[in-house]
């Protein structure tokens, strides 16, 4: 029987289901590697989130990505070192980002205009 109060992520066995995130290096603005050939299975167990690095390297638009497996906690601790050094828009500009449910570090969602 399901119990209603187990995490999404926990089977009925109790182990965690297999991460799958999105898994690229230094691609640039146009092609953010959210395609279906991009995807891979994470480590269970130990690889329990998504990691997106969004780096800026030149003027204008050079900023490439690194998305990949993490654990959550490591990445939360490697976002936290960064963010001082987050400043989208600016050279050097390098902004990391930790999620935790499957494919979270894919495409961005489309921005909503306060129009």
């Amino acid at each position: 029987p399901w119990v209603a109060d187990r995490p999404a992520a926990l089977g009925a066995s109790g182990w965690a289901l297999q991460m799958q995130c999105y898994h690229c290096e230094e691609y640039l603005l146009e092609n953010d590697c959210s395609a279906p050939q991009f995807i891979v299975n994470c480590t269970a167990n130990i690889q329990n989130a998504c990691q997106k690095e969004i780096l800026d390297v030149t003027v204008p638009a050079g900023v490439s990505y690194r998305k990949a497996c993490a654990s959550f906690s490591t990445c939360l601790i490697v976002s936290a070192g960064y963010q001082s050094f987050c400043s989208p828009g600016r050279v050097g500009s390098v902004c990391i980002s930790c999620c935790n449910t499957p494919l979270c570090n894919g495409p961005r969602p489309p921005r909503i205009s306060s129009a």
